[in-house]
């Protein structure tokens, strides 16, 4: 979508997204009726089938759809595989890279360790499992006030908006124990603020990086986020062992403040290197 729609991008991804974040909502009473009827095998093989014989398809024909005379014709691919490599000799892709995959450090810190984290809140069973549950309609909330600030908000703004609201997620519930409201906060923050990561990392990727081989960068910075998303869950548990889970959240709060300052670094050179261009043009 950021390949062929350009400036339009935004607006397309947060309108798909504001429907996949109802995906948490709906696959987990899903699952756990699919498992009750065939058994845990049966619900991955269901899930399977789902994705390879409906996602698949429908993923093909949307992309054909959105390149259909569009902006794609416009942005050239390099001949040469080393040409597009060269994007990873340049200071901002990594720190783009950190940026976001401490966003995925932290969600997965937090978000995998929820259920033992509330209970060593003092929270009951059902509370935390309602807790879990809505952090994916809060994801939609966030992407709802996306669509309403629209072109109003530039892109690093909302970007440096989505690392404070994680920031403030992560606080929240380190202090819920002694103020048990906070949870509310937690998961309000936390909801929105990772919600608006899948918008903003395609579009922060282009402006950037730039559009050409736009497929090559974002695959090259997909990597450190989805290897964060992996690890999350077993950084939490060796934090855990060695200092309880206020130590894992307080590495979750570090995570949101190393992303954000990363991107932050990543927004000045960018600047640098634009007035350096317009400078070199006059």
């Amino acid at each position: 979508l950021t390949r062929a729609l350009g400036a339009g991008a935004k607006r397309a991804i947060t309108l798909i997204t504001l429907i996949g974040g109802f995906a948490g909502t709906v696959s987990f009473p899903a699952a756990y009726a699919l498992v009750g009827l065939a058994g845990w095998r049966g619900a991955v093989l269901t899930f399977g089938f789902v994705v390879a014989f409906a996602v698949v398809p429908l993923n093909w024909r949307g992309v054909r759809a959105a390149e259909q005379g569009r902006e794609v014709q416009t942005h050239a691919t390099s001949a040469s595989a080393g040409e597009a490599l060269r994007v990873l000799r340049k200071a901002t892709f990594w720190l783009l890279a950190i940026a976001f995959s401490m966003t995925a450090l932290e969600h997965g810190i937090l978000l995998t360790h929820l259920l033992p984290l509330l209970d060593d809140r003092g929270f009951d069973g059902q509370t935390a499992i309602l807790a879990a549950a809505m952090i994916g309609p809060m994801q939609v909330v966030g992407r709802i006030a996306l669509i309403t600030v629209g072109q109003r908000g530039s892109n690093l703004g909302i970007s440096i908006v989505s690392y404070a609201a994680l920031g403030i997620a992560a606080w929240s519930l380190l202090g819920a124990r002694a103020i048990p409201v906070l949870l509310v906060v937690f998961v309000l923050f936390q909801g929105a603020g990772y919600g608006l990561t899948s918008i903003i990392r395609p579009v922060v990727t282009a402006d950037y990086l730039g559009r050409a081989n736009f497929g090559v960068i974002s695959g090259f910075i997909a990597l450190p986020f989805f290897t964060a998303t992996a690890v999350a869950p077993t950084v939490a548990a060796f934090v855990w062992e060695r200092g309880g889970y206020d130590r894992v959240i307080e590495v979750a709060l570090y995570a949101a403040g190393v992303g954000l300052a990363s991107l932050l670094v990543a927004a000045l050179l960018n600047a640098k290197r634009s007035r350096g261009s317009s400078g070199g043009g006059s």
